[in-house]
């Protein structure tokens, strides 16, 4: 028995009695590779593209979230991922793409995984404003933030005529 290496073999049996053959299509798939990308981190009012993702031997592709957010397009391989208030108040959502196979194929789905945390945003009161006039060197602002976060504020205001070391 021969068995050329192309996908349509003809197989010839040659025995003591007559001559057999037979055709047979071979059809090799590809296994799907689906690769949702790095882990990333972004703030709350900040947008997020799927850039790092990619996919092969597919024929179609489907992105799911384990929150309540959407996909500008759930089928597009880089897809904009609009987060809701539920998906930043747990803080982290799980994105997941799948690849199908083409029709026919034995090949199972490929899935991959990527977790997006979000970091809220912080709302800052501000109170107890005491002697801020125009052209005054003193005064007191109270800043707090309505979850209890700490708050740093960059930068010093000097008085005028006073200059920083350096």
């Amino acid at each position: 028995m021969r068995m050329p290496n192309k996908p349509d073999a003809n197989c010839i049996w040659k025995g003591s009695c007559s001559d057999v053959s037979s055709v047979l299509k071979l059809t090799i798939w590809s296994q799907p590779i689906a690769l949702a990308g790095p882990d990333a981190t972004i703030c709350e009012g900040d947008t997020f593209v799927l850039t790092g993702a990619a996919a092969n031997h597919f024929d179609s592709l489907q992105w799911s979230t384990s929150g309540s957010g959407t996909f500008n397009n759930s089928n597009a391989l880089n897809p904009e991922y609009s987060y809701s208030e539920d998906d930043v108040a747990s803080g982290s959502v799980v994105l997941t793409l799948t690849a199908y196979p083409p029709s026919g194929s034995a090949c199972p789905p490929a899935v991959s995984h990527m977790i997006l945390t979000l970091i809220p945003s912080v709302d800052i009161i501000v109170s107890d404003i005491v002697n801020t006039q125009c052209n005054a060197n003193v005064g007191e602002v109270t800043l707090s933030s309505k979850d209890g976060s700490d708050i740093s504020l960059n930068g010093i205001i000097k008085p005028l005529g006073q200059h920083s070391p350096g």
